[in-house]
């Protein structure tokens, strides 16, 4: 299936970035043996001392850097399933990164997609299961028959799309002979249903873009519909686990949606290379995090080779490098500069939620502790994220694909548009592609400045808030109304980054000296230092709403921004 046997030319890049060097296989195993030896018990398998021991033989007895198995404490994990402890996935993930790596650097490149498909597909059927597995290739193989309609009577989609759902969506209280006789009648009525009733819906321009965009939308078609009934009826719709799989990739696919749209997809692109899009090893490990990286369709397809594998390669160690260093040393450092603050008399707390729950109950609150906890815990944030996401975009890259970082310099921003750009890059083109975009051009006749504000609450509020947060809370939480409506509490947070956004925009469209770089090394660089920590802290005090104590009103919460920016 994957592996056609017909002759297929062989790929004339081939001797431009499909060329081997042993050496970079030496290098990818050895950053492996680092990830095995420091984030799983494998020492306890080869007899070694355990990283803290190591750690401690040579003086070093950091706090916040090793679990209490003796290893490093990581974040890198399989999430959504419990069936093996966190090091024993860890140790499956990491040998399963190893094979298909390796594997894919010696294949030759008409091979390299097919080949990270079937590999993802395994690893997906041993973490999560094989019905797992199959509801998710359920929600996939729909999709791909409502945006790439199948005519010929021959597709096997259609009864696959009717054996995978069957199997996806019955629950297992269901006995098995009844299961295995709606499995033959979904397999039997599913293709007629097709044919008969959805292809001649698809054959009508207008119908077929209603259809897709549903299709595009149907995670949140599904959360909002479901967390409405429960509200109004109290009955909780158990999502099966391959669907909320599925549905994690709902950005993606809206922006892959965006590319169909704009005519940059093949009309004949196949089931496989659509499905290689979304099912890769890049996906797999911290399935919820990061889930816009990779973007859609045309995005992968013009970074997949676009230069030699082994630069690719040895940028996508250089990250790796970079994760470790973040997922090891984020705790450890945010402890020191907790402690830190605490010797010189400015009491930062933990995490800002424990600010927020502390000034409800009425504890004394300044400037320096509202600045100080919520700029700290930012800094937590990005070393606890930015180790994830780096290591996935290594993952990436380690299989060929030029993937930007998640996070790309954002230090360097000297304002709240550009730190967006910087902290959250592959989130942040997903709301510019599906909703900052489209309110931006609908309006060509208005002034620059009404176009900036309203595409930029249109993305950074209304998407963010309604497509960005409020679908993960239910993914994350159950399709509950509580758990839909979690985040309209912090909307200030949503508002609050909106409208920086926009006047940061506005400022760079309007300010007069367009012609200087920030960061230039002359006599306004002090202000580009001092327009950094602005942007930093803004985002960082914005977060208050979102770590909000639930004890506390709307109200509350901006008491203490305001305290925060000294009033």
């Amino acid at each position: 299936m994957f592996f056609p046997a017909e002759d297929i030319p062989p790929d004339p890049r081939e001797e431009q970035v499909n060329r081997h060097n042993s050496k970079i296989i030496y290098l990818i195993l050895l950053a492996l043996a680092v990830y095995f030896y420091f984030f799983t018990q494998i020492y306890s398998h080869l007899n070694i001392p355990s990283p803290e021991s190591a750690a401690k033989a040579i003086g070093w007895k950091p706090s916040k850097v090793f679990d209490d198995d003796h290893n490093a404490h990581s974040s890198i994990l399989i999430q959504v399933t419990h069936e093996r402890s966190n090091d024993e996935e860890r140790m499956i993930f990491f040998w399963f990164l190893g094979l298909t790596i390796i594997v894919n650097y010696y294949l030759p490149i008409r091979h390299k997609k097919k080949w990270l498909l079937t590999s993802t597909y395994i690893a997906v059927g041993i973490f999560y299961g094989i019905t797992a597995l199959i509801g998710l290739t359920f929600g996939h193989t729909l999709l791909y028959l409502i945006f790439h309609p199948q005519r010929n009577n021959k597709s096997i989609l259609p009864t696959l799309l009717g054996i995978s759902g069957a199997i996806a969506l019955i629950p297992s209280s269901v006995g098995w002979f009844l299961t295995f006789v709606l499995i033959i009648g979904s397999a039997g009525i599913t293709p007629w249903v097709y044919q008969k009733i959805l292809l001649p819906l698809l054959s009508n321009p207008k119908q077929a873009k209603f259809m897709q965009t549903c299709g595009a939308h149907s995670a949140m078609i599904c959360v909002a519909i479901g967390s409405i009934i429960e509200g109004t009826s109290g009955w909780e719709w158990k999502t099966p686990l391959g669907i909320i799989l599925f549905f994690w990739h709902w950005e993606r696919v809206m922006m892959y949606h965006a590319d169909l749209q704009d005519g940059q997809i093949p009309e004949d692109v196949s089931f496989i290379d659509y499905l290689s899009i979304f099912i890769t090893p890049g996906q797999l490990g911290n399935w919820t995090w990061g889930v816009s990286i990779g973007q859609g369709y045309r995005y992968l397809e013009d970074r997949f080779l676009n230069k030699d594998k082994n630069i690719l390669a040895l940028a996508g160690l250089k990250l790796w490098v970079i994760a470790f260093l973040y997922v090891t040393l984020g705790n450890w450092i945010h402890s020191h500069m907790i402690h830190f603050l605490r010797d010189h008399d400015i009491h930062a707390y933990w995490r800002v939620k424990h600010m927020t729950c502390a000034f409800i109950k009425g504890d004394p609150m300044d400037a320096q502790i509202v600045l100080s906890t919520t700029l700290v815990d930012l800094i937590r944030w990005f070393f606890l994220f930015g180790g994830v996401t780096h290591f996935k975009t290594g993952v990436w890259r380690l299989c060929g694909y030029d993937v930007e970082p998640y996070f790309r310099f954002p230090w360097m921003a000297t304002n709240l548009s550009n730190f967006w750009s910087r902290f959250t890059y592959h989130y942040r083109e997903f709301l510019v592609r599906c909703f900052y975009y489209p309110i931006f051009f609908k309006f060509p006749q208005a002034p620059p400045w009404v176009r900036i504000t309203l595409a930029s609450f249109a993305a950074a509020c209304f998407g963010n808030l309604v497509w960005g947060h409020m679908t993960e809370s239910v993914f994350y939480r159950g399709m509950e109304w509580h758990n839909f409506t979690h985040h309209l509490k912090a909307w200030p947070y949503f508002f609050l980054l909106a409208l920086g956004i926009a006047v940061s925009q506005i400022w760079s469209l309007y300010k007069k000296d367009k012609s200087r770089k920030s960061w230039s090394w002359d006599k306004k660089f002090p202000l580009d230092l001092f327009s950094a920590y602005v942007t930093w802290q803004y985002y960082a005090l914005i977060h208050i709403f979102m770590n909000r104590c639930s004890h506390g009103s709307v109200w509350d919460h901006f008491k203490l921004l305001f305290i925060g920016l000294g009033f």
